[in-house]
């Protein structure tokens, strides 16, 4: 079963890994979402084809204060909740800047958005449309996916020496073991938390094609224009 992990890598673009019953199959690097998860298809055998594509983003917005999936996620993860950000409010979605979202949010009595949620606005446009086209796109926090490898919260933060040296010995002990080389071509340019990120994605992603991932919210929680359920899969 072959599964693509995708994570956003700031001036880069996206980085996406792809693993299948063995473990690491390759790393893609690209502009733009959609053109990731094009690489990824084009290098996919016939016989092996990527069965599913988790995105380390927020799919489906609501009109409401909160996702059940993040007051999940943050539940689900522990003492990492901080690194669960709240999605924005659908009507905040099309704003430039996080003054105009924020008026605009304060108007409705909704929360603020932060500053790493306004960040991420523009993913959150790309995305939508990429999800609602490919039934394979699921939403994946990858912190959740290793708090799920580890079997407890993890004690370090992924940006320090002892959580990135932890969190890449969860995914060599993962099942399959996904050991990452340090011959990544192209994609070997980017932060190593925004690839061990997208591996961990494509871990959990792997098990939502499997049918063993958890989910994450309300099951009656919806995009109130898709329909499509809202969750975040483990």
């Amino acid at each position: 079963m072959r599964a693509l992990g995708v994570d956003a890598a700031g001036r880069f673009g996206w980085v996406g890994i792809v693993i299948d019953d063995d473990g690491l199959v390759g790393a893609h690097l690209a502009p733009a979402l959609a053109e990731v998860i094009s690489l990824a298809d084009a290098s996919a055998p016939a016989s092996d084809p990527v069965a599913a594509i988790g995105v380390d983003i927020p799919i489906g917005l609501v009109d409401g204060p909160k996702r059940t999936a993040d007051v999940a996620a943050r539940s689900f993860v522990g003492i990492r909740r901080s690194s669960v950000f709240w999605a924005p409010h659908r009507s905040a979605a099309d704003f430039a800047t996080q003054a105009e979202a924020n008026a605009h949010l304060a108007s409705i009595g909704m929360p603020m958005l932060s500053a790493q949620a306004m960040g991420l606005m523009a993913r959150i446009r790309e995305a939508a449309p990429v999800a609602a086209t490919d039934d394979r796109v699921v939403e994946i926090f990858p912190e959740a996916s290793f708090r799920q490898l580890s079997g407890a919260s993890l004690p370090h933060a992924k940006k320090s020496a002892a959580g990135t040296i932890h969190r890449l010995a969860l995914l060599a002990a993962a099942d399959p073991a996904i050991v990452l080389p340090v011959d990544f071509g192209p994609a070997g340019a980017v932060p190593i938390d925004d690839v061990f990120d997208a591996a961990a994605t494509a871990w959990s992603a792997r098990r939502m094609a499997l049918g063993h991932a958890i989910a994450l919210g309300d099951p009656d929680e919806r995009d109130p224009v898709t329909g499509r359920r809202i969750a975040i899969w483990v």
